[in-house]
């Protein structure tokens, strides 16, 4: 607002799921974002999305948590294809980026893409762009994959009318 951007969305803290799906009839699109860590309020969101994105970084500090959480929705009902696993602030080494991406595939969910780590994807944030709104094409490029990847995941899903189990 400082910056005079006007979203096409609007975005509102709701202190629960149930309050946030109370109007749910009223919007096309709901994202909740939840804790970073697992807790009761993760599996009551899971239970109630079509789709489930886990960000992470690329370290197995990062990696192993998240992987960690994919197993317990599953354990609780949440089926796998409605799982998927991005990499967030992603830096320039290839090997790491590549040893993230296999150990993810390696354990049966979905690799989305990543956000890298980069100043202009931070300067957009801090004046309310999005992380394909920098002024670097390459930049906003590799962002634009993750978004499509995800599109297309729910588009599948809904294809094949994957709800739970």
């Amino acid at each position: 607002m400082d910056n005079n951007f006007r979203p096409k969305i609007s975005v509102e803290p709701f202190s629960s799921v149930q309050d946030a799906l109370k109007n749910q009839e009223s919007y096309d699109l709901i994202i909740f974002d939840g804790a970073g860590q697992a807790d009761i309020q993760t599996l009551e969101i899971a239970k109630v999305c079509d789709y489930i994105i886990l960000p992470t970084g690329v370290t197995a500090d990062d990696l192993e948590p998240q992987v960690k959480l994919a197993h317990e929705l599953k354990k609780k009902g949440i089926a796998r294809e409605r799982i998927g696993i991005c990499l967030s602030r992603v830096g320039s080494s290839k090997n790491e980026l590549e040893a993230a991406q296999e150990y993810i595939e390696a354990t049966g969910y979905t690799f989305l893409g990543m956000i890298m780590e980069k100043t202009s994807i931070g300067q957009c944030s801090d004046t309310g762009l999005a992380a394909n709104e920098t002024k670097y094409d390459s930049i906003n490029a590799v962002v634009d994959k993750l978004i499509q990847n995800i599109y297309d995941r729910i588009q599948k899903l809904e294809e094949a009318e994957v709800k739970y189990g």
